[in-house]
């Protein structure tokens, strides 16, 4: 799966909501549908708040699904502390730079960028590239290089975590 992917995941993450919501619904309207109920099975037939309670449990689940994806989701941007003030960065901005620069300085090379932040405002840059002979050299320039993008355009002088992952 590619850095890309995130819409794919996103809808996977919606079907799971969508599908843990009717799945509490039913459950909570079926004490009041008697015909489905009866047919069902008669050991729930003597006892419907069972699909009361099991209808508010997988809606509690839901919720803390949504709650646990929306999390994940969240959008991070980088703060960079400059003369005046503030200034926050958006990920996506910086992956898009990046890529830009992979492909000027690395045509050869299909590289892939992806840009994370942590809470604690740590910065980590995931390279994937297939077919890299001196994977070594590649990374010692490339941090180099990364990271004097990085003070000059950004104006970031902290340290960062740079990964590089190959394919053979």
């Amino acid at each position: 799966m590619g850095f890309r992917d995130s819409q794919t995941i996103s809808t996977i993450h919606f079907f799971l909501l969508l599908f843990f919501f009717s799945l509490g619904a039913f459950f909570i309207i079926l004490p009041w549908t008697h015909e489905f109920r009866y047919a069902i099975s008669d050991l729930l037939l003597n006892k419907p708040e069972v699909f009361f309670s099991a209808g508010c449990l997988v809606l509690m689940i839901t919720m803390v699904f949504g709650f646990g994806f929306y999390s994940l989701h969240r959008q991070r941007s980088l703060r960079v502390k400059m003369d005046p003030g503030l200034v926050e960065i958006d990920p996506d901005i910086l992956r898009a730079y990046l890529e830009t620069y992979w492909k000027e300085h690395h045509p050869d090379k299909e590289i892939q960028t992806q840009v994370l932040v942590a809470k604690s405002q740590k910065l980590e840059i995931v390279v994937h590239t297939a077919g890299l002979e001196d994977s070594k050299s590649f990374l010692a320039d490339s941090e180099k290089e990364i990271g004097q993008i990085l003070t000059d355009i950004f104006s970031y002088q902290r340290a960062f975590t740079f990964t590089l992952t190959t394919q053979s």
